[in-house]
């Protein structure tokens, strides 16, 4: 794993989220699933899909800060301007060489990374599954619950994304639609693994992004 800073012109690589593919198959999230739990990392982080909403300019990074309420924001910052405060991973990557990269990252986030192992393995997996291109790791925002994802927005401003919880159905009303963006991993009480989708991002009925501002 690299965790150095990213720089904004590999961050730009990433696909966009108008260009990425947006369906991972069940079989892939199942052996995700299993991957997760089995290795232990399931308590800290999920799968998310590879994308981002913004082109970066020299020197900048993104960076999460989360809410009392249980909200995030996501936004573009200046690393120079970062120079004194703690940022943890908090979403990672494989790059052009197959090695885990953070490419956005949380103010004073102490979590412990994943371990070489499981790194390890799930880089051959999602080689397998042709995924190393569309599935990220990310560090989950609180308890997940599966009918209370988190409902992520635009905030162009800033070039930033407001994450928040949201008691609706992931399919949204009838003028919006929704992208599942992330999903977590667990075991049932009978000891059967568990894929819950936990983040979506959502589109208005002309099929662009919401926006929050």
């Amino acid at each position: 794993m690299d965790s150095t800073l990213l720089p904004a012109q590999a961050f730009n690589r990433i696909p966009h989220f108008d260009d990425q593919a947006q369906t991972i198959a069940t079989a892939s999230l199942k052996a995700m699933a299993e991957l997760f739990v089995t290795h232990g990392q399931h308590t800290d982080y999920c799968a998310s899909l590879l994308h981002r909403h913004f082109d970066l300019q020299d020197s900048q990074i993104m960076v999460h800060q989360s809410y009392p309420e249980g909200a995030d924001l996501c936004r573009a910052y200046d690393s120079r301007d970062l120079e004194n405060s703690y940022l943890g991973t908090h979403s990672m990557f494989l790059d052009e060489k197959h090695i885990f990269r953070t490419f956005e990252y949380e103010l004073e986030a102490r979590r412990p990374l994943p371990h070489p192992g499981f790194l390890k393995e799930l880089r051959d997996l999602l080689t397998e599954h042709g995924l190393e291109d569309m599935v990220a790791i990310s560090a989950i925002m609180g308890p997940p619950t599966a009918n209370q994802p988190m409902v992520e927005t635009l905030v162009p401003r800033v070039k930033g994304m407001y994450s928040r919880r949201n008691s609706m159905s992931l399919e949204g009303g009838e003028d919006e639609s929704s992208v599942v963006t992330g999903w977590s991993f667990d075991r049932n009480s009978t000891g059967e693994l568990e894929v819950l989708e936990i983040k979506e991002c959502r589109k208005n009925i002309a099929g662009i992004h919401e926006v929050f501002d």
